[in-house]
């Protein structure tokens, strides 16, 4: 597979699919199986959620507790690693779903699990858990197969983040929040300091074709949610599944190639209907 730079500054492909915490309609979210069924179903990226056990091996699990996706209750973070890694999977999103004998996986092991097959979007939740994070991700050979993302409340935010991709080698995603008021501000921030890719969560349409604009004058790819939790983001998986043209197909005529979704494989379906 191409280095991310080059894959990112490639023109010939239309819009890759992001599969949030992976095919998890195929295995537990956040899990190796995840992961590999992403790869298999021919998705170009997984979105993984990375935490730090007490004793500080890094493992994948979005929430702060364990209760909705293992077969335990409480705090994930404090516990160590021998105690977390035996702990199963409850299947999908978890929740009331049935526990599969799936483990909550190390970030090593999801590392070995995507390398040569799939690029990673990373979420830093933790600011104390990026140099770990950085760590392993070069000592497993991937800093060209891997992206980290952040949130970004102000410009010093935004300047960190360039300040730490120019320290690391690794591709920095911001994630900005925009809305009619903001537009001018993040615009400028955009041409300010360029990045391979940002992503954007836009109050309305035409906020979102105002900063995509900026972006294509810059060389930077806009990558966008279609999620239906995420409160910004007004075309959302739910209607896609109905009307993929309203939602999917007015993205890609305005050359977003990079959507994060729950439902990659009605996206990848929808993307080849309209080849």
């Amino acid at each position: 597979m191409l280095p991310l730079r080059a894959f990112l500054k490639d023109q010939s492909w239309p819009c890759a699919i992001v599969a949030h915490r992976g095919a998890w309609h195929h295995a537990p979210e956040n899990s190796a199986l995840a992961i590999t069924q992403a790869a298999e179903r021919g998705y170009e990226f997984v979105e993984l959620d990375v935490q730090q056990s007490w004793d500080g091996t890094l493992f994948c699990l979005h929430d702060r507790t364990l209760d909705r996706m293992t077969n335990t209750s409480g705090a994930a973070a404090p516990r160590l690693w021998h105690d977390l890694k035996g702990l199963r999977l409850k299947q999908g999103m978890g929740a009331d779903a049935a526990l599969t004998d799936e483990h909550i996986v190390s970030f090593a092991e999801a590392l070995a699990a995507a390398k040569d097959r799939v690029y990673l979007d990373l979420d830093m939740k933790f600011s104390d858990q990026v140099a770990p994070i950085v760590a392993a991700v070069k000592a497993a050979g991937m800093a060209e197969q891997v992206n980290l993302k952040r949130e970004v409340n102000c410009r010093a935010d935004y300047d960190s983040l360039h300040a730490l991709e120019q320290s690391t080698g690794l591709i920095v995603k911001p994630i900005l929040h925009v809305d009619q008021s903001s537009v001018s501000q993040i615009c400028d921030l955009i041409s300010h300091a360029h990045f391979p890719m940002i992503e954007v969560l836009y109050s309305d349409f035409e906020t979102l074709l105002k900063v995509a604009a900026v972006c294509k004058a810059v060389g930077t790819e806009v990558f966008v949610n279609t999620l239906d939790p995420v409160p910004f983001c007004p075309k959302k998986d739910t209607k896609a599944l109905t009307d993929p043209d309203a939602v999917w197909g007015d993205l890609t005529r305005a050359h977003i190639r990079l959507i994060q979704t729950d439902e990659p494989a009605a996206l990848s379906t929808f993307l080849k209907s309209a080849s």
